[in-house]
């Protein structure tokens, strides 16, 4: 049931930014509204499909290659967040500004219909490069990529993102982009002769105001504004009752809630010991994240950089700030040594009186980025 919920959150991210996307007041809207309003129509739905179809591929390939090559450098994500947010300030207060000015409250904007052309494949074409090639709408797909990257993560930490799961996203851009075009067309239908009218004035107000609380909450966000430690405390009566609390004393996680918090401080992660004797990393909102291998009740300690975790029965590696570098996919493995990890699907383990010896059979070894290399 989580896994339809995280598949539908993409979905729901993709069509409320296909939504942002195509609201605007900007040139494709003003020529779909001259459009409808002349007497004498083009086809504009070529043209439109265009535009919808780098809307979603845009969307899809920033998406996907923020996950894939950038999520794991904090400064990039961060400088992103800022610029964009910066972005999206600016356009909603221009359009707050233009629309006190009055600028278009008097006259009839009058838009060339020459970007039509006669050929449907011509001008679907021309829908697809115009849009494509405008770098306000590549740097918007960037910002998009770093906050549904974000918002994702945080709200599904238990599920990873995918080449296959992210074709929700531009499947829910192309729903945004139908229910913008579709609803603004209504309006249109029912009484917006004109630029002029009220109900665009009030359109293009709520869609600037509502960009300029956007861009602050992403500004918000990628600062770091928010408390992000959290602090390790001890009863002192019982070393064994920990919980921590955060940098105003305020106590987030009681004392004794866990058996035990073998972390000093929770800033991206920490490991708790669950009353079931079930060692996990959760994050600032105490999600679970992942199972920790466990060695002797002791959480497995980071070698060259990783340390081994599992779900559903598999074992894989994250870094030391939490985030999983290598999915779990293993049966059994070794932690890393001069680079690599042994690593095997086919393992048991074998009782030695003292000690407990790992049987692996068709091992083979890893790099760091979970690649199958010669010993």
């Amino acid at each position: 049931m989580e896994y339809f919920l995280f598949l539908g959150f993409i979905l729901c991210i993709g069509i409320g930014f296909g939504i942002i996307s195509s609201t605007p007041l900007g040139p494709i809207n003003l020529l779909v509204a001259e459009n409808y309003l002349s007497e004498k129509k083009v086809k504009i739905v070529p043209f439109l499909l265009g535009v919808i179809l780098v809307d979603s591929i845009f969307g899809y390939i920033t998406f996907w290659g923020f996950e894939k090559f950038l999520s794991d450098y904090q400064i990039i994500g961060a400088g992103i967040g800022i610029l964009g947010g910066l972005a999206i300030i600016a356009i909603g207060a221009i359009g707050v500004y233009q629309q006190f000015k009055g600028k278009n409250n008097k006259n009839k904007i009058e838009i060339k219909k020459s970007v039509f052309l006669k050929s449907s494949t011509a001008s679907l074409t021309k829908g697809f490069v115009l849009c494509g090639s405008n770098p306000g709408f590549i740097a918007f797909w960037g910002w998009v990529a770093y906050n549904a990257k974000n918002w994702t993560t945080d709200s599904f930490p238990q599920f990873d993102l995918n080449i296959y799961n992210l074709i929700l996203f531009p499947i829910g851009i192309i729903i945004g982009d139908f229910i913008w075009f579709g609803l603004f067309t209504f309006l249109l239908k029912r009484g917006a002769r004109r630029y002029s009218g009220s109900l665009i004035d009030k359109i293009r107000i709520f869609i600037s105001w509502g960009l300029i609380a956007l861009g602050i909450f992403t500004l918000y966000a990628s600062l770091g504004l928010k408390d992000k430690v959290l602090i390790k405390i001890t009863n002192e009566h019982s070393t064994l009752a920990t919980g921590y609390i955060n940098l105003d004393g305020d106590t987030i996680i009681p004392l004794g809630k866990y058996k035990y918090c073998y972390s000093d401080t929770i800033s991206d992660f920490g490991i708790v010991m669950t009353k079931e004797n079930k060692l996990i990393g959760i994050d600032l909102k105490e999600r679970e994240l992942f199972e920790v291998v466990s060695l002797n009740s002791t959480p497995d300690l980071p070698s060259e950089g990783l340390f081994r975790i599992k779900r559903k029965g598999k074992i894989g590696f994250a870094n030391d700030e939490g985030a999983i570098v290598i999915n779990p996919k293993f049966k059994c493995a070794q932690p890393f040594k001069d680079g690599k990890a042994k690593v095997c699907n086919n393992c048991s383990i074998k009782n030695n009186g003292e000690f407990n010896e790992l049987k692996m059979k068709n091992a083979f070894y890893i790099n760091k980025k979970g690649e199958r290399i010669e010993e």
